[in-house]
């Protein structure tokens, strides 16, 4: 069985299936909470992931069991699946009728992420030619999910009637009482994600269409087809911060030739999320928005939003809330000799910035910033490093302006 260390640290180890492997990604913790990057293109890549066509999250109740109709369709697509709250089995069979190893699985135990327990924040990759399940072990239990593209090369994948019975079998090695599992009926995918325009030019509100079930609901919170149109290409990293509440992080930005535009979202907790236009000649430059982002409630309204945070704005949040786990998709790889910020208190944000502090109660002293954040000079004292071109997402970069 294979081991693999990324350049980041993180690592991974295959399972008693070839090539299918346990990720564990690299957490970097502090005062504020955590960081992570759970998922980055060229260490997939190596793993044998293609790009990401789209990314998935589903909501269960405790014995509820999502993908038991497992097919070609299934087995086709490479996934990387992951655990934001409550416990879960992920079942990966090899479903290749042609494998020596047809009909075999293994069974990786999926949580979230704890300091004091090194077992959690696992993920599972499940690589073409495999069908899995997921059976979740307790209340609210979210699981993420990266799909690739649909593999051209494999035309001997068993059907759902053959994998069935593997499937009936593992339950009930899981348990005694197989009836007491919940299953899922299969779910449609094509929801068409809704777009609004913000005052900021290029910017836009992301509204995913949920899908509700008896167990909790389904969304695809990525559509490649649907990002492209704003100007999102691909999905280069996924990343995670968890955050106490009254962090403030930001504003932060990343220069070419690694700019990186942003979709950003909230699965715990509640942050008000700050952004501001600074790409010179712009028609909305110096100007600022924050959007309350909170994890997606049926009874809500308001709740569930995305926000697309294109190139050449700053970006930034104060968590509300202990607790809140804040996601990002972005279109470059990180590199920290051009990572760049402008101060959280400057001339355009810092009316934005008091006001939500007002409406929410918070002290500024009570304000939890790293130093690097408090010592950033304000927009007015950095170069113009972003010029627009009145073109979606198009920009060229000044050095010194």
């Amino acid at each position: 069985m294979k081991n693999i260390v990324f350049k980041n640290k993180s690592s991974a180890r295959e399972t008693e299936l070839k090539d299918c492997y346990i990720i564990k990604p690299r957490f970097f913790g502090d005062e504020r909470g955590y960081y992570v990057a759970d998922y980055i293109k060229e260490d997939m890549e190596e793993l044998g992931f293609p790009k990401a066509l789209s990314h998935h999250e589903t909501k269960s109740i405790k014995n509820y069991l999502r993908g038991v109709e497992l097919d070609a369709n299934n087995a086709l697509t490479s996934r990387i699946l992951r655990a934001i709250s409550g416990d879960a089995i992920a079942i990966v069979i090899d479903a290749r009728k042609d494998s020596n190893t047809f009909g075999e699985y293994t069974l990786v135990h999926l949580t979230p992420y704890s300091s004091s327990d090194e077992l959690s924040g696992k993920e599972v990759f499940v690589p073409t030619g495999y069908a899995h399940a997921v059976l979740s072990l307790k209340d609210n239990t979210i699981i993420q999910e990266f799909k690739g593209e649909k593999a051209t090369n494999f035309k001997n994948v068993s059907s759902s009637d053959e994998l069935r019975p593997i499937v009936s079998k593992i339950l009930g090695e899981l348990s005694q009482n197989k009836d007491k599992f919940k299953i899922c009926k299969s779910l449609e995918e094509n929801s068409v994600a809704k777009t609004i325009s913000t005052e900021l030019q290029d910017c836009y509100i992301v509204e995913p269409s949920y899908v509700k079930d008896e167990g909790g609901y389904h969304v695809s919170d990525f559509q490649k087809s649907e990002m492209k149109e704003l100007g999102f290409e691909e999905v280069y990293q996924h990343s995670e911060s968890k955050s106490a509440k009254n962090v403030l992080r930001g504003m932060h930005f990343q220069l070419d030739p690694k700019c990186q535009a942003k979709l950003v979202r909230v699965v715990s907790g509640e942050v008000m999320d700050v952004v501001v236009d600074i790409r010179k000649d712009s028609p909305t430059y110096g100007k600022s928005i924050a959007i309350h982002l909170k994890p997606y409630e049926p009874s809500d309204p308001d709740s569930g939003k995305q926000l697309y945070v294109p190139r050449g704005f700053a970006h930034g949040f104060i968590s509300l809330t202990d607790n809140a786990i804040f996601q990002y998709f972005v279109d470059n790889s990180y590199a920290p000799e051009l990572e760049e910020g402008i101060l959280w208190s400057g001339e355009e944000t810092r009316a934005l910035f008091e006001s939500i502090l007002e409406e929410h109660g918070i002290d500024i002293k009570d304000l939890i910033i790293n130093d690097k954040d408090q010592k950033r000079l304000v927009l007015k004292d950095k170069p113009n490093y972003f010029k627009y071109e009145n073109k979606k997402d198009e920009y060229s970069f000044e050095v010194g302006v």
